[in-house]
């Protein structure tokens, strides 16, 4: 069944926050309305980022080599206008990005999993990634990387006792074909079948058809 969060604040300006959460499991989905009212007695003007934030696993980046590549790199996707930017933590610890421009979703990527956010009615004008890490001693000995995608909302011009909405669609779950051609949006787009997708899609196809029908891969 559906599971609804609400939160709320105000702002010293004089600006309510409230942020609605709706959640719905079987398709590993959740609507986050953000809306704004302004009870104060003057104009106010609401600016405020949106934060998705990945964390490596403990000694991720000790995996991997040339004939044993790392098989679940932590990695964020930006799509901005038509371009889809990607990037992996150890190059945004190198080199930090920021990618200007209508963003149209972003997410935390995985190998099998992927959390996103749209961000149709949401506009915004940026997104920058920024890495950070966790000290030695607070990790146990261990230091622990990760990076944040930070994503710029466009500012939001607000009269006395005015409200305005801004709402973002999420999908937090596996990268599986069928629930990402659902939600829409392109997000099957970061399904990687590599060099061989031509062959690999539609073999996946009917192995699905198998097992609707015969309860088993093998």
């Amino acid at each position: 069944g559906e599971c609804n969060i609400v939160l709320s604040r105000l702002t010293p300006a004089g600006v309510r926050v409230t942020r609605r959460y709706e959640f719905d499991p079987a398709r590993f989905a959740f609507t986050h309305k953000i809306e704004l009212k302004n009870e104060s007695s003057t104009a106010q003007t609401a600016a405020f980022d949106l934060v998705l934030t990945g964390v490596e696993r403990p000694g991720e980046r000790d995996q991997g080599g040339m004939f044993n590549p790392t098989p679940d790199a932590l990695a964020g996707v930006c799509m901005v206008g038509d371009s889809r930017e990607t990037f992996t933590s150890r190059e945004v610890e190198d080199e930090p990005e920021k990618f200007d421009g209508k963003i149209a979703y972003a997410g935390i990527d995985r190998h099998y999993f992927l959390a996103a956010v749209v961000l149709d009615g949401a506009p915004t004008d940026r997104c920058t990634t920024r890495p950070f890490t966790i000290n030695p001693k607070e990790a146990g000995g261990e230091v622990v990387h990760g990076f944040e995608i930070v994503l710029g909302l466009k500012e939001v011009s607000l009269a006395p006792g005015e409200v305005k909405s801004l709402d973002v669609l999420a999908y937090f779950g596996p990268k599986q074909v069928g629930l990402l051609q659902e939600f829409g949006h392109e997000l099957a787009e970061n399904i990687n079948f590599g060099i061989f997708g031509v062959l690999s899609r539609p073999m996946l196809w009917v192995m699905v058809q198998l097992y609707k029908y015969l309860g088993n891969f093998g």
